[in-house]
């Protein structure tokens, strides 16, 4: 089994709030990643009690109908707006944006994402951590190999292990400078969120 995460794991650190330029457009990503998360509480409560059948495949349908109407409303508001950097929206709105980005099913809609938020990193407009999460989301959807070891995947025997990753001896060098913790805190917390891998 193959996991793309976060479903849940990170939630942007609360700074004095700046008042940003579109705070309509902020309450409607919130109210939509509400939506998202309670869906994706409900299908990990399935996955960390190891429960199968008709509840489960309901709950993935729902996930799916979700993300589906997600990714429509989003691409139109980037077609319109551009990306919804932390000037626009807030730093809560912004990750909130990506964190939509992340459930793309389209594996080439999730690159215009992606090439969307690049050019707003270095100005600290997008999290440096939400893009390393979707960089890595979008080179093991192309076929590649992920760069920040934020992917992981079924070891085989009920754990986890991360999937394949450029480097891997430098791998925590660059989580660091990203501001992520160590491969092996991250493995802990994707055990303790998760449970066993099916």
């Amino acid at each position: 089994m193959t996991l793309f995460v976060p479903f849940l794991l990170f939630v942007p650190a609360q700074t004095p709030a700046k008042p940003i330029q579109n705070p309509q457009l902020a309450k409607e990503l919130a109210r939509r990643v509400t939506i998202d998360q309670a869906a994706r509480e409900k299908m990990i409560g399935y996955m960390k009690s190891s429960q199968s059948g008709q509840p489960v495949i309901k709950s993935i349908e729902e996930m799916h109908k979700i993300d589906a109407d997600n990714t429509s409303w989003l691409k139109a508001t980037t077609v319109k707006l551009g990306w919804p950097t932390i000037s626009m929206v807030g730093k809560e709105g912004a990750h909130n944006a990506w964190l939509l980005a992340q459930h793309v099913e389209s594996k080439k809609l999730m690159r215009e994402f992606l090439d969307l938020m690049t050019p707003h990193v270095a100005t600290n407009e997008v999290s440096k951590i939400d893009y390393a999460y979707i960089t890595d989301r979008v080179n093991i959807g192309e076929g590649k190999k992920q760069v920040y070891g934020t992917q992981a995947m079924s070891d085989g025997k009920g754990g986890w292990t991360i999937q394949p990753t450029e480097d891997p001896a430098n791998l925590d060098k660059r989580r660091k400078e990203l501001g992520l913790g160590t491969i092996a805190e991250y493995m802990k917390q994707i055990a303790a969120m998760y449970g066993k891998s099916h």
